[in-house]
């Protein structure tokens, strides 16, 4: 649901490894190897000696390309990104049926209506199921799942106030990479409220804590996800 994800630091940590072990090819697939953007820019860049020294050389060269003399803010945000990403909750489930692609038009149920999850890489199913439990089958509960999904927030959203106050001087390649990641930044949030809204609904349907904030909050999290819709 998105073209690419910008945490070229990412890139930089796996190519050095290549560059390191004397491995010469590396297969690219998926959004590596066919959208034209600043992840496959990045590669590219990586793919030729002489290697950069370290990563932080390599983000200014790359973030020089776009961005000019805004070079280093770009770089700040990009790091803030990347330290978000890192909290993803990497399990086979979660990628393949979680809440990050279609949040932002998920329906949230009050009163279940056992839906099963829609698949995340095909758009046949309806979007907006309520079994939770099926993208958290391998490897992570829903706490953990929730609590990584709201650290990957915080951290994107923080990225994303240093990258939105870039001047993008009307260029599209520059507003386009603001636009992603602005993109993201909903996706994200919107993903670890429909965690959050479904941990409070068990607490309701098994009677644990006062029902009344617990409504509270649930409707908060209704209230917020019509504002993530509509931007």
């Amino acid at each position: 649901s998105i073209p690419y994800v910008p945490v070229p630091g990412i890139l930089y940590k796996k190519y050095s490894y290549l560059h390191d072990n004397n491995i010469t090819g590396a297969l690219q697939c998926w959004y590596f190897g066919n959208y034209p953007s600043l992840m496959s820019k990045a590669a590219c860049e990586l793919s030729f000696e002489p290697f950069f020294p370290d990563e932080d050389s390599f983000l200014l060269h790359l973030a020089g390309i776009y961005w000019g003399s805004q070079a280093r803010q770009a770089v700040e945000a990009w790091k803030l990104f990347e330290k978000g990403y890192a909290n993803y909750p990497v399990n086979v489930a979660f990628e393949w049926f979680g809440p990050m692609h279609d949040g932002p038009v998920w329906p949230l149920h009050l009163e279940p209506v056992d839906m099963p999850l829609s698949s995340t890489w095909l758009t046949i199913d309806m979007v907006g199921g309520d079994r939770l439990g099926e993208c958290m089958l391998y490897g992570h509960n829903h706490e953990e799942a929730l609590e990584l999904s709201r650290r990957m927030s915080v951290y994107w959203n923080q990225g994303m106030e240093l990258f939105s106050r870039l001047d993008n001087c009307g260029e599209k390649e520059k507003a386009g990479q603001q636009t992603v990641a602005g993109a993201l930044s909903l996706q994200f949030e919107s993903g670890s409220n429909i965690l959050r809204f479904y941990q409070m609904r068990d607490l309701l349907g098994f009677q644990k804590g006062d029902p009344l904030p617990i409504l509270e909050e649930m409707e908060a999290i209704v209230r917020r996800e019509m504002e993530v819709s509509a931007a």
